[in-house]
């Protein structure tokens, strides 16, 4: 059933607590609520409404039905927390007291609790002499338990022009971050806020999806790790913010509460063991921080080992959350101190990279400590246009693809300058197998062998072969040749100097009686029938 069909639709009341005294139903009927707070009154259509200072919130660690809580509210049995909405991490469950008038022309009023991820809320409404339940609700029930089909918790309310109502609003969730921010809006601007929100988030979520889809293409394409590693942790935190907004409960499982209870927080195991690789990859931390490489590595396999441990064991993983949740912050401390050790350490051999890393990540957690400084009150909350998270980690993204595309510029100029080098390497073999260009520098030898004229200390043949001595090799090169032919190929620092011996000019040390010493130590023949050309070359 669509938004518009259902948004109207009001459960039939519930009698729930008939057994207060008369007396006490005055004191209600007196009362507008439970402290000095006056009725929240609506008054602007266009105007979106936050209680402040017209709620008072009450905490208890049992369970307690709404006739109890009141008679405890009253005899001051109930800790009062005064307008707080944001208690934090807490085993306790919470009861709100909220009055309100409507001096609008008429029209529906819409309650909305910005906060997907509460396990049980039940409103209560004082009508006649009783407590009656309204809506009863939560992530633990299936999605269309939801008086309206939202993402958030929204309650419609029928209260006339000039009339007041008073509520209770039990919520529970136990054993991890509490928050519970209420607006109150009138039925002519809450339609277009849902409009303008859906729009919103359709074009946020479709700019993650295409970067994800673009870098897992790229990294197969390329075959490079770090994008693969891109890939999926921006995947995972994509769905991690996907399911804190409450839209994998609307739309990818609204009816299996339980996993979806389990995928909230399995996203974030996900993010950050897939973080961690992404940025080994990106620094290669394995060479310049070997020993914090393997400890994050360790880290790493320990977080997915954990994570196999919740998909076998969910309700024990559950109870164990406080702690987990905890001990999760020390670990991510550390991969928080490893991204930062590693992007300072690489900006000399890689600045540009380094800086947009420093960047997005930087202006990321401060999107994080944004959020989480304001869902624990220490902020104003309602100053925020759009979610600093989301934000924070859109800037991230942009940043981090930045760099990504500057590591993809750098394969680019390295495959092309490996092609260009390749090409010259094959026209250099091209030329020295026609002897177009480097004759004087080179000899081909019938072997196919090339050797550098300037390696040969000095040639001879030997019958039907001829052998090259050359500085870099401890044996000859042979070639099927003779010596007369090789000798008209050579360059004029090649002289014979025996019918079977031709030397390198530039080898020669010495000439004394009828020897050549050459500079290696070694002696060669000098006949008598070269000897007179040998000395004329020489003088």
């Amino acid at each position: 059933m669509s938004f518009f069909s259902r948004y109207t639709r009001i459960e039939k009341p519930a009698f729930v607590h008939r057994s207060i005294t008369p007396v006490l139903f005055l004191t209600l009927i007196v009362l507008s609520s439970y402290g000095q707070q006056q009725p929240l009154v609506v008054s602007d259509v266009s105007t979106i409404y936050t209680p402040g200072e017209h709620i008072e919130v009450f905490t208890t660690r049992d369970t307690l039905s709404p006739g109890v809580a009141h008679s405890k509210i009253m005899s001051g049995e109930l800790e009062s927390l005064g307008n707080i909405m944001n208690p934090g991490m807490s085993s306790k469950a919470y009861w709100i007291a909220l009055s309100i008038t409507n001096q609008t022309t008429g029209g529906k009023i819409f309650l909305e609790i910005d906060n997907p991820q509460l396990d049980r809320i039940n409103m209560y409404q004082w009508k006649a002499d009783s407590l009656q339940l309204m809506y009863q609700t939560g992530d633990l029930e299936i999605f269309n338990s939801r008086p309206v089909q939202h993402r958030n918790f929204v309650f419609p309310l029928s209260v006339a022009q000039s009339q007041t109502i008073s509520l209770m609003i039990n919520v529970d969730k136990r054993a991890s971050a509490t928050r519970f921010p209420i607006s109150i809006y009138h039925e002519s601007n809450f339609i277009p806020k849902v409009i303008n929100e859906t729009i919103y988030f359709g074009f946020y979520f479709g700019f993650l999806a295409l970067v994800i889809l673009l870098t897992l293409v790229i990294g197969t394409g390329l075959k490079r790790q770090v994008f693969l590693w891109y890939g999926a942790y921006t995947t995972s935190f994509s769905l991690w913010l996907f399911c804190r907004e409450g839209f994998t409960y609307q739309y990818l499982f609204p009816n299996s509460p339980l996993f979806n209870t389990h995928f909230f927080p399995a996203c974030t195991s996900a993010a950050v063991m897939f973080l961690i690789p992404y940025i080994q990859s990106f620094f290669q931390t394995k060479s310049i921080l070997p020993v914090f490489h393997k400890v994050m590595t360790f880290i790493a396999l320990f977080i997915g080992v954990g994570f196999l441990v919740w998909i076998a064991f969910p309700e024990d993983y559950l109870l164990a959350a406080p702690a987990l949740i905890s001990f999760r912050y020390v670990l991510l401390l550390l991969v928080i101190v490893f991204a930062y050790t590693a992007a300072i350490k690489s900006l000399r051999t890689r600045p540009f990279q380094s800086k947009m890393f420093l960047l997005g990540y930087t202006l990321f957690y401060i999107g994080i400590f944004s959020k989480v400084f304001g869902e624990y009150g220490w902020v104003d909350e309602s100053k925020w246009v759009l979610d600093p998270i989301m934000i924070g980690f859109s800037i991230e993204i942009i940043a981090l693809s930045i760099a990504m595309v500057a590591i993809i510029t750098g394969i680019v100029k390295d495959r092309e300058q490996l092609i260009t080098a390749n090409i010259e390497l094959e026209k250099s073999v091209e030329r020295l197998a026609n002897k177009e260009v480097t004759n004087s520098t080179f000899i081909k030898l019938k072997s196919k062998a090339v050797i550098d004229l300037d390696q040969i200390r000095y040639i001879q043949s030997d019958d039907h072969y001829v052998e090259f001595h050359l500085l870099n090799q401890k044996y000859p090169e042979i070639d099927r040749n003779k010596l007369s032919e090789v000798r008209k190929s050579l360059p004029p620092q090649f002289i014979q100097i025996h019918r079977s011996t031709i030397a390198n000019l530039e080898q020669v040390k010495t000439i004394y009686g009828e020897y050549l010493l050459l500079k290696t130590g070694e002696e060669l023949k000098l006949s008598r029938t070269f000897k007179k050309d040998l000395l004329d070359r020489l003088n």
